[in-house]
């Protein structure tokens, strides 16, 4: 396996469950920026599995649905990182998705029951549509509702044009809307269109200036990495998006 990094759209500022962040509907240099950390991000677990001899598989996501779309099936929008061998008990395998937005914080063991960090529970089960996979519920409060994903290794070309769409299609939630996540210990800062809400403290930012420094400062993305028409057009979109109520949706892909 070559590739040891999942498809997700936006950077990590940490790696390991510390600070997490998802970012949506950013202009295409954010994500030329974005490239370095996932190169790096391999290095680490690369070295990691070197190290600890531990396997990180990339798995393919079966369905991550939103409560009204049909019945869960094959939708690949999603890759998931898992591991197993881990010295102190070399037959478990974990679930690692901690820059899944405002999902986990910490790795989940991947046998079923439900599991409580900071403000979510989640529950892991076994999957009805993936045979012998499993079923990631997040919280009722979450960003999403949850994902199946299948056993076995996933290929990144089997991604490729689910990628192209989710980044490029008038009709994805990433391109439609702009949404920044950073998960810690005790619960989530997240940036919806205008609206931060800081561990449950809610301001409209009312200003290009006050909405990048709450992106620089919260989120850790510098305004520099973008152009004065980048921003411009970002703070457009975003106005736009406010206005129209799309931060309050639920946010599925």
């Amino acid at each position: 396996m070559e590739e040891f990094v999942k498809l997700e759209y936006g950077p990590r500022r940490k790696t390991g469950g510390v600070e997490n962040c998802l970012v949506r509907g950013c202009p295409r240099s954010f994500f030329s920026w974005r490239q370095p950390l996932c190169r790096a991000h391999r290095d680490q677990l690369t070295r990691r599995r070197v190290s600890l001899e531990v396997f990180l598989a990339l798995e393919d996501v079966v369905a991550l649905p939103s409560p009204t779309a049909d019945p869960p099936h094959l939708s690949r929008n999603h890759l998931v990182l898992t591991v197993t061998g881990l010295p102190e008990d070399p037959e478990a395998a974990w679930l690692v998705d901690t820059a899944l937005g405002d999902g986990i914080y910490l790795p989940l063991p991947l046998r079923e029951g439900s599991y409580t960090q900071g403000p979510y529970t989640y529950r892991v089960r076994s999957s009805e549509v993936a045979p012998g996979g499993w079923r990631f519920d997040h919280d009722p409060s979450g960003a999403f509702v949850g994902f199946d994903f299948a056993p076995g290794v996933a290929e990144m070309a089997d991604f490729a044009e689910k990628y192209a769409w989710l980044s490029t299609s008038p009709e994805s939630s990433f391109v439609r809307l702009c949404m920044l996540l950073r998960r810690d210990a005790t619960g989530v800062d997240s940036l919806k269109a205008l609206t931060l809400n800081c561990h449950g403290a809610k301001e409209v930012l009312e200003s290009p200036g006050a909405w990048w420094t709450a992106v620089g400062d919260v989120f850790g993305i510098p305004r520099a990495l973008f152009t004065a028409e980048e921003r411009e057009r970002l703070w457009r979109r975003v106005v736009a998006q406010h206005e129209d109520r799309a931060d309050k949706a639920v946010i599925n892909a």
